[in-house]
């Protein structure tokens, strides 16, 4: 399931150009710093996953809404650690 939910992942982001170096380091320096024991909790995660309104249109990684509601318990560990990377390396995507 992890590598069908990957792939599907890499499909809908391939338009995204990715950031070089130089133009990454740039948009660290902007951002201000988040304390360095800033996390989020799984247990927040699965909450908001498990609440998540089946009637909303999907988002732009197409993943349907019933799918985060039912895996909830277990996409909430990865989702979780992808949040407190992004938060900790300063790269935050816009959508």
């Amino acid at each position: 399931m992890a590598s069908t939910i990957n792939m599907h992942l890499c499909e809908v982001t391939k338009h995204i150009q990715t950031l070089g170096q130089p133009r990454l380091h740039d948009l660290r320096n902007k951002l201000s710093s988040l304390p360095s024991q800033y996390t989020v909790e799984i247990e927040e995660v699965r909450s908001l996953l498990s609440k998540v309104k089946l009637n909303k249109f999907v988002g732009p990684d197409g993943i349907s809404h019933k799918i985060l509601k039912e895996l909830a318990n277990v996409l909430a560990a990865p989702v979780t650690s992808i949040i407190d990377s992004s938060f900790h390396q300063g790269i935050v995507p816009d959508q």
